[in-house]
Parts: structure tokens; C-alpha cells; sequence
């Protein structure tokens, strides 16, 4: 059984995914300095620090981390408050076996719980064909962009709340 626990007491673990991620995109050619990952894994646990932000890892019963999910408060330009999903990943060994789909209800979860009205997330599809596919099967929809992520191609998706 996969359960979620908070990075914040587990940094470490935290950094090891962060950079699994990023060697993950590399792996698809983008450029991770433009992904911000480093700067990232550096100030962490900033910007996903709590009240306005979460470090979530999914874990076996047996303690072994299958993955991560970092998310933070973001506020639109209409005044809308919204939880940003970031650097979700899960492990090859652990991809299938609704490890993700579980960080992923945590993150919604998480976001309720803070009365954010949406949860909003980028991707680049046409790199990430799999992520797009799992996060549009969440209810995920395509939207402008809402933030300056650099990486050219990016997509942005909001899953609304209320």
C-alpha cells in the first residue's frame, strides 16, 4: 500500500528525487538550467515550505520512497488562489502501481485543505506525451500560461476546484 508523508522531515530524500527529475528531463533534451531545478534543490525547502507550500512523498509500508510531489501557493492576477504542482515524479520501478495517481490526490487534497480554487501545473506535451495523458486523466484542462517558465514549448493545465 502506497501512503504520503511530508518531505519537510526528509529533505534529503526530497534533493534525490529533485535531481532524478531533473536528469529525467535532460533525458528528454531540455535544458534543466532553464527548468530552475537546481536553484530548486538548493533553497529547499523554499518556496514549498508550509503554510504556503508542501513537500509530499509517497512511501510503502516499509518506508521506501516511491516518489514526490512539491506544490505551492500561487496567487493569479485575477486574485484567484491557486496551489502550483511541481517536480511530481515517481520512480521507474514504482511508474504503474498508482504511486502517482496518490501523490497526486494528496496534492488536490492538500490544495482543498488551504482553500485554494484550483490546482495548476505545466508540462511540455509534445516531451512528455505520458505526463500530459496522466494529467489530463485527472481532470486536468489546458489553459493560458500563468507563469515565466522559460522552457520554450511549455504547456499549462488547471484542474478547478470549486
Amino acid at each position: 500500500m502506497v501512503h504520503i508523508t511530508s518531505g519537510n522531515s526528509d529533505l534529503e530524500t526530497v534533493r534525490t528525487f529533485f535531481r532524478a527529475y531533473g536528469d529525467f528531463v535532460s533525458s528528454r533534451g531540455i535544458d534543466i538550467s532553464l527548468a530552475g531545478i537546481d536553484k530548486d534543490i538548493a533553497a529547499l525547502p523554499f518556496p514549498y515550505a508550509p503554510p504556503d507550500g508542501a513537500l509530499l512523498l509517497a512511501r510503502t509500508d516499509e518506508g521506501l520512497a516511491l516518489g514526490c510531489v512539491a506544490l505551492k501557493k500561487r496567487t493569479l492576477p485575477n486574485g484567484e488562489q491557486a496551489c502550483e504542482l511541481k517536480r511530481l515524479y515517481v520512480t521507474p520501478e514504482s511508474r504503474g502501481t498508482g504511486a502517482g495517481r496518490v501523490l497526486m490526490q494528496a496534492a488536490i487534497d492538500w490544495a482543498r485543505e488551504h482553500q485554494m480554487t484550483s490546482v495548476l501545473l505545466d508540462t511540455q506535451r509534445e516531451k512528455f506525451p505520458e505526463a500530459t495523458h496522466f494529467y489530463e486523466s485527472a481532470g486536468f484542462q489546458r489553459i493560458e500560461r500563468f507563469n515565466d517558465n522559460p522552457v520554450p514549448g511549455i504547456d499549462f493545465f488547471r484542474l478547478g476546484l470549486v
